[in-house]
């Protein structure tokens, strides 16, 4: 689960404290683990990235999502124990290997950690263009793509 190695918790002990760095469980109640989310929503954006792929008429695919899919996204500082926390639950890395092995994903933009960025993370294609969408005083209010 975790994508901080360095922290000294096991992976249920790094679930219980997520509540307190993050508060996307006081307005979801439901019986599923985020693992079991993250799963059923991959396949559903595995099967939808697949059929795209194997639509002639389609070229390029961009990939919106509300929390980040690549680890550049989120800082890693592991001097940070916030961050290292925040780095082991925010964002869904495993979707965003998902989606690197899709030949037509040329574009993802992400959101949700307030931070904005932009990267060029490796995709099977070659370079995926990686936009991370802020909400703090003096990021862009929109981004613009080229396609």
């Amino acid at each position: 689960m975790t994508d901080a190695p360095h922290l000294p918790y096991t992976d249920a002990q790094i679930r219980a404290m997520k509540p307190l760095i993050s508060h996307d469980g006081d307005y979801i109640d439901w019986p599923w683990s985020d693992r079991a989310v993250a799963r059923y929503l991959a396949r559903g954006v595995n099967v939808r990235l697949a059929e795209l792929e194997a639509d002639p008429t389609i070229q390029q695919v961009l990939v919106v999502t509300h929390i980040p899919i690549f680890a550049e996204a989120v800082p890693d500082y592991p001097e940070s124990e916030t961050w290292s926390l925040l780095r082991a639950t925010m964002g869904n890395f495993t979707l965003g290997e998902l989606v690197r092995q899709r030949l037509k994903v040329t574009h993802v933009v992400s959101g949700h950690i307030h931070r904005a960025g932009q990267w060029q993370v490796p995709g099977a294609e070659g370079a995926i263009d990686f936009r991370l969408v802020g909400r703090r005083e003096g990021d862009p209010a929109l981004i613009v793509l080229d396609f």
